[in-house]
């Protein structure tokens, strides 16, 4: 599926721009459970005909300068609280992450609504054994292969999408404002 196959009054396919995306993924490090959110969403991206989001000194610098989840007892609280009513496990690595960005996964654990999410579950989308930083994106080590039997993978990968989409700041974050987020 590229851009150039769709005439003016077609839409993209996200569900099919999902599946290809994962596909392209190192089919070893998914079989263990490693899911690397760069490659996935710039290959994603790339489906639907778009420029993935470009990779910034600037934000890896604005990232590298914010408090994290773990310097914050309040708010790792808050985010593990999170993860404990979900009946999840909090994941090895969480409490390195910005603090921005814990706020942004308790926000996703907390506000979606579950049940309309008819092919996946909560532990499909946050069953995270360990999570880090990579540059501006999570990478993310699921407790199972990925995907998980028997789980369609485009509301998965739609979830980790808007993740993204959410963390501030983060790949989506416009340029622009990367300033506001650095320590003076």
């Amino acid at each position: 599926m590229n851009a150039e196959i769709f005439d003016d009054n077609s839409e993209p396919d996200y569900a099919t721009a999902h599946f290809v995306a994962l596909h392209k993924l190192d089919s070893v490090d998914l079989e263990q459970g490693s899911f690397n959110c760069t490659a996935y969403l710039s290959e994603y991206h790339r489906e639907l005909g778009e420029a993935p989001p470009p990779f910034t000194r600037e934000l890896v610098e604005a990232l590298d300068s914010m408090t994290r989840l773990g310097d914050d007892p309040v708010e790792a609280q808050l985010v593990a609280e999170a993860f404990l009513r979900s009946h999840l496990e909090i994941p090895a690595g969480l409490n390195d992450l910005p603090i921005s960005w814990g706020f942004a996964i308790r926000k996703l654990i907390l506000e979606t609504h579950w049940p309309e999410f008819e092919n996946c579950t909560i532990k499909d989308v946050f069953g995270w054994s360990y999570v880090s930083r990579f540059n501006g994106f999570l990478h993310i080590h699921f407790e199972k292969p990925v995907p998980a039997a028997g789980t369609p993978w485009c509301d998965i990968g739609q979830l980790i999408y808007a993740l993204h989409q959410t963390m501030e700041p983060g790949p989506y974050t416009h340029p622009n404002r990367l300033c506001e987020f650095t320590r003076q």
